[in-house]
């Protein structure tokens, strides 16, 4: 799998995560971590959205 499956295989699963307990710090902290180690540090604290009506 080339690494570009990976990281998105990693950023859909802690979405999926993040969005089932929106409180667990060490989720969050994760979360800021993957962003940022791809420059996105200014979407951390964005919502995730669902695809959910």
């Amino acid at each position: 799998m080339p690494k570009t499956g990976i990281w998105y295989e990693a950023l859909t699963i802690l979405a999926q995560l993040r969005q089932k307990n929106p409180q667990d710090t060490a989720l969050q902290a994760e979360w800021r971590n993957l962003l940022s180690s791809i420059r996105l540090d200014d979407i951390v604290a964005e919502p995730i959205l669902s695809d959910k009506p």
